[in-house]
């Protein structure tokens, strides 16, 4: 019954999720080639034949082509969708993080989803400070026991970072 937004601004990216989406017969899936950023606007993106090395800055050891692409804020895509209550939040977008969560002020404030950050590409310190501005508590995962427990120690980075306010933890 719940209802899933993808962006993915890689082309290629995008056409495997299109293909995915429609050979399992999902119909809750709505699937949006834009970026989400600090802000609207259109900016170059750069491909690589591994997709982990997409990202907004060349390099040319690695980078292949470039695509222009469409970027929105959270908060854009909050009230243009008119989302109501969002679960959970994945952000994987190979160092663009902070600048997804430093303008998505509406969309923090009013909405209380477990969020996972990918953790390998980021300004630790920076994320922590701007997810504690809004009352987020920060969470490891335990794979073995399949459990979310409080990250103590934030000088250890985890390769994943889980992050909620204390009403969702509770």
């Amino acid at each position: 019954s719940g209802k899933v937004w993808a962006f993915e601004p890689d082309i290629t990216l995008n056409e495997y999720l299109e293909a995915s989406i429609k050979s399992n017969d999902f119909t809750n899936i709505v699937l949006d080639n834009s970026a989400i950023s600090d802000s609207n606007k259109t900016e170059y993106f750069y491909l690589s034949e591994n997709s982990e090395l997409n990202y907004k800055t060349y390099n040319s050891n690695i980078h292949s082509q470039n695509i222009k692409v469409s970027c929105k804020t959270l908060d854009q895509c909050f009230i243009e969708k008119k989302w109501e209550k969002i679960d959970f939040l994945k952000i994987d977008a190979e160092g663009e993080e902070i600048n997804i969560l430093k303008n998505a002020s509406k969309f923090l404030s009013e909405q209380n989803p477990l969020i996972m950050l990918e953790c390998s590409h980021l300004d630790f310190d920076k994320l922590i400070q701007i997810l504690e501005d809004y009352n987020y508590d920060f969470y490891r995962l335990i794979p073995s026991l399949e459990l979310l427990v409080p990250l103590e120690d934030k000088s250890v980075i985890p390769l994943n970072l889980f992050c909620c306010k204390r009403e969702k933890a509770q």
